[in-house]
């Protein structure tokens, strides 16, 4: 009875040892930022994280969070994959993120990516929304960088 009493009580413990070394290891980064109508902040702006390519009707919410009182906002991504960011907030437009986390194995992993997004107030119905930005590995920064839409 002690032997599985003890079990029990070091189980929070060791998961918290492997999660621990799980987020050391470097598969994991933060992608991190804040909403904005310059110069304010936007709070309770939804960012969404979806499956490469994907958007509401085809891809797969990976997660998602809310903007704080200052705007802030945080996701865990992995590296190696490719995913779309959507940010909305009722009445302004929505932007939209093509991230692509692959990193070359020579290269030193990121532990973060931050960025600030201004949602201008939402256009006229029959506007196609805006092409999105397009953020990668520049191996030659050795961080990650953007490209804005042309």
């Amino acid at each position: 009875m002690k032997k599985s009493i003890l079990s029990i009580a070091l189980l929070p413990l060791f998961l918290f040892v492997v999660h621990f070394a799980k987020a050391q290891s470097g598969d994991t980064f933060v992608l991190s930022g804040w909403v904005k109508h310059i110069p304010d902040n936007l709070p309770g702006a939804k960012v969404v994280l979806y499956t490469e390519g994907a958007n509401e009707a085809a891809g797969q919410e990976l997660q998602s969070a809310t903007a704080d009182r200052k705007g802030k906002f945080e996701l865990n991504l992995s590296f190696d994959s490719n995913y779309m960011v959507e940010i909305s907030k009722e009445g302004y437009e929505t932007k939209r993120i093509v991230m692509d986390t692959h990193v070359p194995q020579a290269s030193a992993h990121p532990k973060s990516f931050t960025f600030v997004a201004n949602l201008n107030p939402a256009p006229d119905k029959g506007v196609a929304p805006a092409d999105p930005v397009k953020v990668f590995f520049d191996p030659a920064k050795k961080q990650f960088d953007y490209e804005l839409p042309k």
